[in-house]
C-alpha cells in the first residue's frame, strides 16, 4: 500500500471527535497541527514527515476527500 492510501486509511480509522480536533488544530495552528498528525501517524505505524503530511493533505483536499469534517464544524471550536 502506498503512503497516500495508507494515510487515507488512517484518516478513516480516526474517531470523528479526534479528527475534528486535529483539523481544527491544523487550520488554526498549522505547524502544531502537522506535529500532531505526524505523531498520530507514527503511533499507527505510518512514518511520515511534515512535508509528506502537508502534500498528502493537499492531495486529498484537491480531490474533495475531506467530506467528513466541514469547515463549519472546525470554526465552531
Amino acid at each position: 500500500m502506498d503512503k497516500f492510501q495508507a494515510f487515507i486509511q488512517l484518516s478513516r480509522s480516526i474517531p470523528d471527535d479526534v479528527k475534528k480536533d486535529l483539523y481544527h488544530q491544523f487550520v488554526t495552528h498549522p505547524e502544531a497541527g502537522l506535529d500532531a498528525i505526524v505523531n498520530l501517524a507514527a503511533e499507527k505505524g505510518l512514518h511520515l514527515d511534515k512535508a509528506e503530511i502537508a502534500e498528502l493533505i493537499n492531495s486529498i483536499d484537491q480531490d474533495d476527500g475531506f467530506i467528513d469534517v466541514s469547515l463549519e464544524e472546525i470554526n465552531r471550536k
